[in-house]
Formats: C-alpha cells, structure tokens, sequence
C-alpha cells in the first residue's frame, strides 16, 4: 500500500483543518465591524472568507483521498503519488491564490493553478478507483483448472465456492455433466 504517500495527505488534511480554526479565529475578531475589508460584499473580504473556507474544505478533501488511497486504491500504483502532491499542491494554492487576488484581483487567473492541481489530482484518483479495485482483488495468480474452476495462488481449486465434486480418491474424473 502506498501508505507513506497518502499519510502525508493525512497530516496535511490536519494542518489544513487547524489553519482554518486560526484563520476563522484572526477574521472572527474583526467580522463585527461594518467596513472591515471594505465591507461584507467587497472583493477583498469575500475572497479572506473562501481563503478561509478552502482550509476546511481542501482538508477535507486531503483526508478523503487518504482514506480512499488505504481501502480502494491498487497498492502498487504509480497514479497514486500524482494524486497525492496534486492534491497538497490544490490545497497549497488555493488559500494562497485568494489572499494574492484579494491584495491584487488583476492576478484572478492565478485560480487556474489550484483548479487544474485538483482536477488532475480528482481525475487521477477516480481513475485507480475503477480500474485498481478489479485488478487489487484478483490473486496474483489465477488459472482455470480443465473444469473451469479457478485455482488460487497455491494451486488448490476453489471447489468450495463453485460446488464441484470434491473426490480425493479420483482427482482426475471429469466433472458431471450440468443441464442448465
């Protein structure tokens, strides 16, 4: 499992989550006043609201792909680091982006950064999901026996599951002929 991948998405998840009680705690103390930042509705302040917003939200999205990445995704698979800096780099870079664009709106294209960073990062993870459950179930090796049973890893066939006669004394009769 590329557990030392995804933890470090588990400690950002964390750090994220308390930035956004300390950035909550420094507006808070100022939210009272009417023509702070221009006012409730002005650019400036909207945009220190979502900076403080996407703390919670990019951690929470951090977590998630830390808990997707230990229960679903393939263990061994290269996509799973991209997606995990490009996630911390979405994180990074969206607080980061809304506090340049509210001292400086003309950098309002800068949100493509953190936009494209979690798309990839999205597109990345819900691709290992659906193609990495199927091939992280199957055994590593797996034969069909001249039944069509299957044979796990250690050569014994899955008679148990499929219901074939299970005869020790004549390995070799053919199975029974089924009608349906």
């Amino acid at each position: 499992m590329n557990t030392n991948v995804a933890h470090v998405n588990l400690l950002f998840a964390w750090l994220w989550i308390l930035l956004g009680f300390g950035s909550g705690l420094v507006l808070g103390l100022r939210f009272h006043q009417e023509n702070w930042l221009g006012g409730y509705g002005s650019l400036r302040r909207r945009l220190y609201r979502l900076a403080h917003i996407s703390f919670f939200g990019l951690g929470a999205v951090n977590l998630l792909f830390w808990l997707t990445a230990q229960k679903a995704l393939p263990p061994t698979a290269p996509g799973v680091t991209v997606a995990s800096w490009a996630f911390i780099a979405g994180g990074v870079t969206m607080p980061l982006g809304c506090l340049l664009m509210a001292r400086w709106p003309q950098m309002r294209l800068l949100f493509a950064v953190p936009i494209v960073c979690l798309l990839v990062g999205g597109a990345v993870t819900l691709r290992l999901a659906v193609t990495g459950t199927a091939a992280a179930a199957r055994p590593a090796r797996f034969e069909l026996n001249r039944w069509g049973a299957g044979d796990d890893t250690h050569g014994q066939a899955a008679r148990s599951t499929l219901l074939l006669p299970t005869n020790p004394a004549t390995p070799s009769s053919p199975r029974p002929r089924m009608l349906w």
